[in-house]
């Protein structure tokens, strides 16, 4: 039995082994360490991958200066070709051809481009391409489009420009349209704007039509657009539009407007438009229209009633009028019986 004292050690120090069960130290370390290495390298984004990258950036920056290149010759602007396209439109002979060359050309366009084609065009005697264009491009972005028609100079193309966006811009956005219009400054380019806008909302939104009509000087074109809201509105809401005419302060302008009802009101209830006609309208041009619209209108529904009621007319004027209008319509029978 040996004592403890004189055993030798066979425990000396361990050798690390790696996952392979080769030793960590020597030529096994080195093989590990070189693993870790490349693995690393190839996590880290190199410099090879950042030019690599770069390159393909470049690449398509390129090619899309390259297609947009291409959309410009298509639409006519690269290399000058602008002015030949516009040119050979111009000179097409028939006028129906003209404008549909003209339409086509302004529809193939990209909508990108107007702005460099306007300013392109903008002085070179271009206007009904410019025009064109610019209607377009107000199809899509009426606010950029009316931007651009603000900044042309005072004279010349400037009021055709504003109203021809207020025109687009009212069918795509009524009430951005409007709010621009009406803040446009005083002036001839105002009014062209706002009537032009006006005119759009006539059937669509005549209260808002009459709205517009309002803000405008007094002069004939408020007085037709008056007459035209006015007489949309009562087809819809006669009631509501008579009680609106009353607050009107212009004397002719209200009674204008209240005959414009009474005409549209006669197709819907023709006693209500005859009672309106003659106590609310004074006698004049005014009301003897209103009583000629009702007259024709009432007597292609209820002759008998129209008769006897143009029957009830004191003599004069009006009431001759009135019955020869409804001998014309071939009521006879029924003005011989309402006399």
């Amino acid at each position: 039995m040996h004592s403890p004292g004189n055993q030798k050690s066979v425990t000396g120090p361990r050798s690390l082994r790696g996952p392979m069960g080769w030793p960590l130290w020597g030529g096994g370390s080195a093989l590990l360490l070189l693993i870790l290495i490349c693995g690393w390298m190839l996590a880290r984004p190199g410099q090879g991958n950042l030019e690599e990258k770069e390159q393909v950036t470049r690449g398509v920056e390129g090619r899309r200066v390259r297609e947009a290149s291409a959309v410009r010759a298509v639409a006519g602007k690269g290399d000058g070709l602008l002015k030949e396209k516009i040119a050979a439109i111009r000179g097409e002979e028939d006028a129906e051809r003209r404008q549909a060359l003209l339409r086509g050309w302004v529809e193939g366009c990209p909508v990108e481009e107007i702005r460099g084609m306007l300013d392109d065009l903008l002085g070179q005697g271009e206007d009904a391409a410019c025009i064109a264009l610019l209607r377009r491009w107000a199809e899509v972005d009426g606010r950029a489009a009316a931007r651009w028609a603000e900044g042309l100079p005072a004279r010349g193309l400037r009021e055709e420009a504003l109203a021809g966006v207020a025109v687009v811009w009212a069918n795509q956005a009524m009430t951005d349209a409007a709010a621009w219009a009406g803040h446009l400054k005083g002036g001839p380019e105002r009014e062209s704007a706002v009537l032009a806008v006006a005119g759009e909302a006539l059937r669509s939104d005549p209260v808002e039509a009459l709205r517009l009509a309002m803000d405008l000087p007094a002069n004939a074109q408020q007085e037709e657009l008056v007459r035209h809201g006015a007489m949309e509105w009562a087809a819809q809401d006669a009631p509501a539009a008579a009680q609106w005419a009353r607050q009107i302060t212009n004397e002719s302008l209200r009674e204008r407007a209240m005959a414009a009802i009474a005409t549209a009101w006669s197709t819907a209830d023709p006693v209500a438009a005859a009672t309106l006609a003659m106590r609310e309208i004074s006698k004049g041009k005014a009301q003897s229209d209103a009583v000629m619209g009702i007259v024709q209108r009432w007597a292609q529904t209820q002759p008998d009633q129209a008769a006897a009621w143009v029957a009830r007319f004191p003599d004069g004027e009006l009431k001759e009028t009135a019955l020869e209008n409804l001998e014309v319509l071939g009521a006879v029978g029924s003005v011989e019986g309402g006399k």
